[in-house]
């Protein structure tokens, strides 16, 4: 079983309940550890109790999600480090998941970024560009520097597959390199497609 949950109030035999009732992984949607930028999007949520949690968790055996966003108002690039920083430091690398910040219409993000004249997307996927102190080449460096400390990658490597489905839409797959310049000749693959 998978799902998401706060961890604030996993203690050491809650994890093991939750491991025996068969959870094997858990999304936490810790957002950052900064307790202001928290507060800002009405998260009153212990910080510090979450990383606890977290570790019972793991420690019983379940893979975590961490998920983690940049941006948020009442954060600064700094402190965002930080939370990745400590996050890394308890053992927690290979579980952050990095998401952009979005905007989304209808939302209280969206009203906050109205008020406070931040700019974002205006078309999905509303990804939040800058500010409250968070500049667009910040926001990239902390992606780039977020890579280097964990291995986590935003980037998609690959495609699905399409070709096995049972309606027969899709018949067969064509997986180009195109990193070799001589893939980039249609002619070359016309007789594949």
């Amino acid at each position: 079983l998978h799902t998401e949950m706060r961890a604030g109030t996993i203690d050491r035999e809650t994890a093991q309940l939750i491991r025996e009732a068969g959870f094997t992984s858990l999304e936490i949607g810790l957002q950052t550890l900064s307790k202001h930028a928290l507060a800002s999007v009405n998260r009153h949520t212990n910080p510090d109790k979450e990383l606890e949690g977290m570790q019972h968790l793991r420690d019983v055996g379940i893979e975590l999600k961490i998920g983690i966003i940049p941006g948020l108002p009442g954060d600064t690039p700094a402190g965002f480090m930080n939370t990745v920083e400590r996050l890394v430091r308890l053992g927690f690398a290979e579980y952050i998941e990095l998401y952009p910040l979005m905007v989304l219409p209808g939302t209280r993000m969206r009203d906050i970024a109205m008020a406070k004249k931040a700019s974002f997307m205006q078309k999905p996927p509303y990804y939040f560009l800058e500010g409250w102190g968070f500049r667009n080449d910040e926001l990239a460096d902390i992606f780039r520097s977020t890579e280097e400390l964990t291995g986590y990658t935003s980037k998609i490597e690959h495609l699905p597959n399409f070709s096995l489905t049972e309606e027969g839409f899709l018949t067969a797959a064509l997986n180009i390199d195109c990193a070799k310049i001589s893939n980039w000749h249609t002619l070359d693959i016309r007789h594949c497609i």
